[in-house]
Parts: C-alpha cells; sequence; structure tokens
C-alpha cells in the first residue's frame, strides 16, 4: 500500500497526489486537441543572496506549480491542491505579485479540471 503524507495524499508515480496524477492523465488525453503540458515548471520568485556578513548564502525562494499548459497564444498555469499549507499560501502569493497577468487557475476536483478544459476548448 502507498505511503500517505500528512495530509493524507497519496504519492503515485510522477505526482504529489492521486488527483494531481488524474488530472495528468486528463491533461495528456486533451493533447490531441493542441495543448502543450509542462510538469513542474520553476517559477524563482526572490533570487539567492548573501547575508550581510557575506557568510551565509541564502538560498532563492521558487515556486513550482504542477502545469503549465499552452493552448493557441494563452498560457495557463495550474496548481492542484487539497490542503494549502501557510508556505504554500505565501508563495502563492508571492507568485501572483510578481506574475500579476498570469493565468492562475487553482484545480481542487476532476470536475473542475474538466469544466476549466471546456470552457477553454470552446473559447478557440
Amino acid at each position: 500500500m502507498p505511503k500517505k503524507n500528512k495530509f493524507n495524499a497519496v504519492k503515485t508515480k510522477g505526482s504529489d497526489s492521486k488527483l494531481e496524477n488524474r488530472i495528468y492523465q486528463i491533461l495528456k488525453e486533451n493533447e490531441i486537441l493542441g495543448l502543450e503540458i509542462e510538469r513542474e515548471p520553476k517559477f524563482e520568485l526572490q533570487e539567492s543572496f548573501r547575508n550581510h556578513n557575506k557568510k551565509d548564502k541564502i538560498r532563492a525562494i521558487t515556486f513550482k506549480p504542477d502545469f503549465k499548459i499552452k493552448y493557441g497564444l494563452n498560457e495557463y498555469i495550474i496548481e492542484v491542491k487539497g490542503m494549502e499549507t501557510e508556505a504554500y499560501k505565501l508563495r502563492e502569493k508571492l507568485f501572483l505579485f510578481k506574475n500579476p497577468d498570469i493565468n492562475f487557475v487553482k484545480i481542487r476536483t476532476k470536475k473542475e479540471i474538466e469544466a476549466f478544459l471546456n470552457d477553454l476548448i470552446d473559447s478557440k
């Protein structure tokens, strides 16, 4: 039996949860319609720097949403979320602040991704 994390999400091959894996399968099924998918793109929210004493290097703060999809000329960042930690909420706020024009979509259920994709494909 797969091990659950502290939020009861079960890791699956290549995904952090069953829902994320199912969303990926749904996205892959729609590739034939021209959907381009990138898994876990990395965005730098704050670059690394040296502390005032020049000894300690402070690591960069990054945000890795679950998917970036491109459909036509539009790009969308998709985050599959069950439980939102305080760290996640802060990273999301920083990401949206640094990227105000980005199309950010938070998905919590299979129905939400299906509705999003239907609206996306119908709008083209």
